[in-house]
């Protein structure tokens, strides 16, 4: 019975089935063997960086931050300054009868003239030289500047205006001040009127600043 049993063992089919079993288990152990498991590169796997990319929307270009502005530094105006005008000139009496020696008798000359823009001010200064032969207590004297619209401003301070006292043949440097800034370019009219006793006016100048 053995025999049979043994001899039943080495029919083809059976022997075709173990080589195949065989094969299977040998290249299983293979593949156990030399293929290593997933899990071991789990803590080691790299997360790759997502890369960012910007749209650009067709026909548009790229416009760089402005730069800041500043205001402009504002420009200063010159400190004003005076202006002095020449004129040295006498002035005459346009009547003798006038400017008889009770009157008027005095001798005056338009020395300067002096814009203060700062002030806002004309001053007028005249020698004047008493020419009578009694004392002269009290001075006085009148003068106004007249503008091409007939608008007049009068003197209301200045040295010409304190009552001076004159003795006979003195001379004297004294001035009027206007509180006027005059208008560049226009043309103005100065009236003096100088006496003792009375007013006598004297030339009238014409004037352009």
């Amino acid at each position: 019975m053995i025999k049979k049993f043994m001899n039943g063992l080495s029919h083809p089919w059976l022997i075709g089935i173990a080589t195949l079993c065989t094969i299977v288990a040998i290249i299983w152990s293979v593949f156990i063997w030399f293929v290593p498991s997933p899990a071991l590169f789990a803590g080691s796997a790299t997360t790759p960086t997502p890369s960012v990319t910007q749209s650009v929307v067709p026909g548009s270009t790229f416009s760089p931050s402005p730069s800041p502005t500043f205001p402009p530094t504002p420009t200063l105006s010159p400190t004003p300054t005076n202006q002095t005008i020449i004129k040295n000139i006498p002035l005459a009496c346009p009547s003798e009868d006038g400017c008889d020696s009770y009157n008027a008798p005095f001798d005056t000359t338009l020395n300067t003239i002096v814009v203060n823009q700062t002030t806002g001010s004309i001053t007028f200064n005249y020698t004047i030289t008493y020419r009578s032969t009694t004392l002269c207590e009290d001075e006085a004297a009148y003068i106004t500047l007249a503008d091409e619209n007939g608008q007049v401003t009068s003197a209301k301070s200045g040295s010409m205006f304190e009552g001076t006292s004159l003795s006979p043949g003195q001379t004297l440097q004294q001035n009027a001040v206007i509180l006027l800034i005059p208008v560049k370019g226009a043309t103005y009219t100065l009236h003096t009127q100088i006496g003792c006793h009375f007013f006598s006016e004297l030339q009238a100048i014409s004037l352009s600043f």
